[in-house]
């Protein structure tokens, strides 16, 4: 079972591990790359760049995929993966925990399902109150549909559905690697 070392591990592990790398990205970003460029679209590089000015806190504290709220003003925006995933990892052990307390298969099947039903239901929504498109590719001028991509697609709860997935899909295979004599742990 999880112990209290071991959670504040994984946590910590979980929260520091890519901070080094992130921080050193958007200094070369922000400080070194406007030496380096030049051309006809250079110009948008300061205009890409400015918001790091002020919101250079959402991206070491992981929370540029959230805040700010409109695109403009993220500091490096493309970024928003690396919090996303950092925020649904330190879901992993209360999942992990719920696993290994369930007695029976049939309940983790059943409580697996109706997580997943409620993935999708919870995209649905959020793809509908937010009624800005259900892509990131726009029609039109724009290329990319911002307020979607930022709204939506950038939202730790609109990856859940794959991620829930992806860990209960990894416990399968241990299970089914168990049962067959194999080494998985």
């Amino acid at each position: 079972m999880f112990t209290a070392a071991n959670l504040s591990k994984y946590y910590f592990r979980k929260i520091f591990r890519y901070m080094p790398i992130n921080i050193v990205a958007m200094l070369v970003t922000v400080h070194g790359l406007p030496y380096v460029g030049s051309g006809p679209v250079w110009n948008y590089f300061d205009k890409l760049v400015k918001p790091c000015t002020t919101q250079w806190w959402t991206n070491i504290f992981w929370l540029n995929n959230l805040v700010p709220t409109d695109y403009n003003d993220k500091c490096l925006p493309w970024t928003w993966f690396i919090p996303t995933y950092i925020q649904l990892s330190l879901l992993v052990p209360p999942i992990l925990a719920l696993h290994k307390r369930a007695s029976s298969t049939m309940a983790v099947g059943v409580s697996f399902l109706v997580v997943g039903i409620l993935s999708v239901i919870a995209n649905f929504i959020l793809v509908y109150s937010v009624n800005h498109g259900a892509t990131i590719i726009s029609y039109g001028d724009q290329v990319i549909n911002e307020e979607f991509y930022v709204k939506v697609f950038m939202n730790p709860l609109f990856h859940f559905g794959s991620f829930f997935y992806g860990i209960c899909l990894g416990l399968v295979y241990i299970r089914f690697r168990r049962e067959r004599g194999g080494d998985a742990n």
